[in-house]
């Protein structure tokens, strides 16, 4: 498995808006200007964001982009499903194609499913919230929209 540079992209778009989840919307040409992406291809993730409602766009003079719900609310795996077409570790455990023709006696299968099961444990766990975590960790800045949830 391979995370193309869109789903890492669209990571750390949505971690930004997660953490600029509190404010009013976010113009795409600062999130394209503070993520350091160029105009046109964030278009594109934008566009592909907007359309499996993990982001809202708005119109207008102060209009721009937040996340459609609240930053816990957006696992890693919903992320990567959204924005990745084949996401397994290998061919064999793509139910979409045709099944290997080995698939049946292949001893190597279920090390393969295993694997794949973990890492998408793994990523259905982890929420922006949990990236907004690592990222102050390893800034040493404290992130707004985590200070504003624990005064709540």
């Amino acid at each position: 498995m391979k995370i193309t540079t869109k789903g890492r992209y669209s990571l750390r778009v949505l971690l930004y808006l997660a953490e600029n989840y509190n404010n009013n919307c976010i113009p795409l040409v600062s999130i394209a200007e503070a993520e350091d992406i160029s105009l046109k291809y964030l278009e594109h993730i934008m566009k592909n964001l907007v359309q499996t409602n993990l982001v809202t766009s708005y119109r207008g003079s102060h209009g721009g982009y937040k996340l459609a719900n609240p930053p816990y609310s957006y696992t890693l795996g919903t992320i990567l499903k959204s924005t990745e077409t084949d996401i397994y570790i290998a061919d064999c455990l793509n139910t979409c194609g045709p099944l290997c023709p080995n698939h049946d006696k292949c001893s190597t299968i279920e090390i393969w499913e295993m694997l794949q099961t973990t890492i998408e444990e793994i990523l259905d766990n982890l929420t922006l919230v949990d990236l907004l975590r690592i990222q102050e960790r390893k800034t040493g800045h404290p992130s707004k929209y985590l200070t504003i949830i624990k005064n709540i």
